[in-house]
């Protein structure tokens, strides 16, 4: 049986039903899986040789009313898209979500009651959405939620795709596990009996995936000369190791094969990590730890000259390490000790776009050669602090090869190198995408530093640049009006308070203005919280400035004439030379109710008064009097 239409079943009996008999019919009846509600069953008898009596007293007619309350089971199945091969850390992972209606009822849901997919995410990933017809999701804190309020007949759901980006330091299982939660139709219980809440069905509501992801680390090492070896003294090698990811690089270590005629000294610097230095010819130095992706260290090797050293010498260093490499072809350099290459680098920094918290901008990287030699290994590193989150970086494939680190407490590194640029030339401009934070507020100074193994005038050539971005507030702020008391008294005075409030995101420096236009009959008196003054019925008062959710309160007091009549309406406004976000609620109003000034008795109306009491006396008793006499 279904809503829309009606089955008939006729049972006929071909024998004589005898006086005071009972007789009885089964009938079993399917349900449609979206029927719901409260089901009404009409049963009609008719005679058949002999006739109903034309007083008959019992119904020929019986209806039944049952409710119907669906049950669906609903299962779920958790799946890697993503082939297990591909899945590194630093890249992207996708997983389906499929949701199936298994019966016997349709599930039903609605906006207050909405089936519910929680996909909860694996710690090492970031930065994850989620989609699929007919679902609305959200993520928060690593918790995929997506809801679904419309009913989902027996059968599958729109499929949910996940995408997130395996964290570049990951190393372990990636387990992902998500449930399905019922709307209004609760679900099967096991075995797909009746139902509750809390019951499984025959079918898994929760279903996990599980993958452990590889890693690939792509190491670069340049090595260049800071100060020329020097027979019978010093020089120093500036060994730069770079990380283009997309994972954490572990186990990492350089070897530095010196040529004859040198032997190992000291290390003299290193620009992060902690580094061991060992041997006399072969020379290995070993970090203590992983290598973030899109990181950018050097080493500064001192080595001693024989004194019969002469001649040019050339020098080779490899670095590893455990994490696979996708190209191992740049993972050793040679330098030589040559004097007399030179290329004079500099870096231009400039930004383009929205100035405004919330806002966009655009960092433009301009980095040129001066000559008069080829800078070979050109290395551009830019810092983004880390109230600007990096949304995108645009190059030229050509020319620059760039990687984005993670975002940490100093920034986002963005990484990108190119193998020469001619003297004379401006590389091709590299742009970063940015959204500003309400933290950059009041402002933020981004540096970018650049790299390349031909030394400059002052034997390494490193040029950098600065770009400051000012920013003006960004506030929301309220005003509420409201009046201490019940009632105006004319002649008195009252007392209105204002509360202004900051909503942020960031602090409003002021001055803050409140201005009160008073309406007729009203005066002003006196102001505390803030600094006021009035120009006629304006009062205006200022504030120094408000912090994000700061609220302040201003009591004005007003006197009250005989012009204010029934009731008025006061309405005050909040403005200041910073953004507001919502403008719409900086206005207040309050209207309250006037009583008149009660009326004052004083001597002489007193003694009128009097005098007409007596008259009215003595008129009463005359009109008795004259009554009596009728």
């Amino acid at each position: 049986m279904g809503t829309a239409t009606h089955e008939v079943v006729e049972c006929t009996r071909p024998t004589t039903l005898a006086a005071l008999a009972t007789a009885s019919v089964t009938v079993p009846v399917l349900l449609d899986a979206d029927l719901d509600g409260t089901v009404t069953n009409r049963a009609v008898v008719t005679p058949g040789l002999t006739g109903q009596p034309a007083d008959a007293t019992l119904d020929d007619v019986a209806t039944d009313d049952v409710t119907v309350t669906g049950v669906a089971d609903l299962g779920l199945v958790k799946e890697l898209v993503t082939d297990p091969a591909d899945v590194v850390a630093g890249q992207t992972i996708t997983w389906r979500v499929a949701v199936t209606n298994h019966g016997p009822s349709t599930s039903r849901a609605d906006a207050t009651a909405p089936i519910v997919v929680v996909d909860e995410l694996p710690a090492d990933v970031r930065d994850a959405t989620a989609s699929g017809p007919g679902w609305a999701c959200t993520t928060d804190d690593g918790t995929v939620t997506c809801e679904r309020d419309s009913d989902l007949p027996v059968g599958p759901a729109p499929d949910l795709t996940v995408t997130a980006t395996v964290r570049s330091s990951a190393t372990g299982d990636l387990v992902n596990v998500a449930t399905v939660q019922p709307g209004r139709t609760p679900q099967a219980a096991p075995g797909g009996g009746g139902g509750g809440a809390g019951g499984t069905g025959s079918e898994p509501d929760t279903d996990d995936a599980t993958v452990t992801p590889g890693a690939s680390a792509d190491l670069a090492l340049v090595k260049s000369v800071v100060t020329a070896p020097v027979a019978g003294a010093t020089g120093v090698y500036r060994l730069q190791v770079t990380n283009l990811g997309p994972s954490d690089a572990r186990d990492v270590v350089v070897t530095d094969t010196l040529p004859t005629g040198l032997t190992f000294g000291r290390l003299l610097d290193s620009s992060s990590g902690a580094w061991q230095c060992s041997g006399t010819t072969l020379v290995e130095c070993e970090l203590d730890g992983p290598l973030p992706s899109g990181a950018l260290v050097h080493l500064d090797l001192e080595v001693v000259a024989d004194a019969s050293l002469t001649g040019d010498v050339v020098n080779t260093a490899t670095v590893t390490s455990s994490t696979p490499d996708p190209s191992p072809a740049d993972n050793t350099d040679s330098v030589s000790a040559e004097l007399g290459t030179h290329a004079d680098l500099s870096v231009v920094k400039t930004h383009s776009g929205e100035g405004r918290v919330g806002g966009t901008l655009t960092y433009h990287l301009a980095v040129s050669n001066a000559g008069p030699s080829a800078a070979a290994d050109v290395t551009v590193l830019d810092q983004v602090p880390a109230s600007l989150r990096v949304t995108g970086v645009r190059a030229d494939d050509s020319v620059w090869r760039c990687v984005v680190g993670d975002l940490a407490a100093d920034g986002t590194p963005v990484l990108c190198t190119t193998d020469s640029l001619a003297p004379g030339v401006t590389a091709p401009t590299i742009d970063i995408d940015v959204l500003v934070g309400a933290a950059a507020f009041p402002g933020v100074v981004n540096v970018v530093e650049v790299h390349s193994s031909t030394p400059g005038a002052d034997g390494i050539s490193l040029a950098t640049d600065d770009d400051a971005l000012e920013l003006a507030a960004l506030v929301d702020l309220r005003l509420t009006k409201t009046f201490d008391g019940d009632v105006l008294q004319v002649g008195s005075s009252g007392t209105y308070v204002l509360t202004v409030t900051n909503a942020g995101p960031t602090p409003d420096p002021g001055p803050v203005t409140v201005t009160d236009v008073l309406p007729a009959g009203l005066t002003f008196d006196t102001a505390r919280g803030a600094a006021c003054a009035a120009d006629g019925q304006k009062v205006t008062c200022t504030l120094d400035g408000l912090d994000v959710g700061e609220s302040l309160d201003i009591r004005l007091s007003v006197l009250v004439s005989s012009a204010a009549v029934g009731t008025v309406t006061n309405t005050a406004s909040v403005t200041s030379a910073a953004d507001d976000s919502d403008p719409e609620n900086n206005t207040g109003s309050v209207t309250v109710p006037v009583h008149a000034k009660p009326l004052a008795v004083t001597g002489t109306e007193a003694g009128l008064l009097a005098l007409l009491a007596v008259l009215l006396l003595l008129g009463g008793g005359a009109a008795v009097v004259l009554a009596r006499r009728r």
